[in-house]
């Protein structure tokens, strides 16, 4: 495991070169678009505004992907990167790092997004945010 740890710190490095003040603020809101807060705005504007039934199955997979990124951390108990390595932690986070919720649930939510629509740019968008988001963690 330990080959892959160095590997991925090795990643994260070569990643963390690119950083620059505007290229650390489009990450922030690119990561927004991962964290649970703005899910739960979402699935609401969903509900009002796009397809009812669209939003309840999104919920539903949503909270099904965090219980089980829950049940995932406790049984791999895998670190974050920056208790391996300090230096890469540029914000702090607690508990177990693997698998990422942020990654898991842009995934989840962004993914189901672009397997329903029949719209291509919102397939794109869709596809493009799952990247960016698990990018975004980095």
């Amino acid at each position: 495991m330990e080959t892959i740890w160095h590997w991925g710190l090795a990643l994260i490095v070569a990643v963390q070169h690119l950083r620059t003040p505007l290229f650390d603020s489009m990450m922030r809101a690119v990561t927004f678009l991962g964290d649970e807060e703005f899910y739960l705005l979402l699935l609401p504007l969903l509900w009002w505004s796009v397809d009812v039934r669209l939003s309840m199955r999104l919920a539903a997979i949503f909270l099904l992907s965090v219980v089980l990124n829950g049940v995932l951390k406790d049984l791999l108990m895998q670190p974050r990167p920056g208790d391996l390595d300090p230096m890469v932690a540029i914000i702090i986070e607690k508990g177990y790092g693997l698998p990422s919720g942020h990654a898991q649930s842009a995934a989840v939510v962004w993914g189901s997004v672009a397997g329903w629509t029949r719209r291509r740019w919102v397939k794109t968008v869709a596809i493009a945010l799952v990247v960016l988001i698990g990018l975004s963690r980095v």
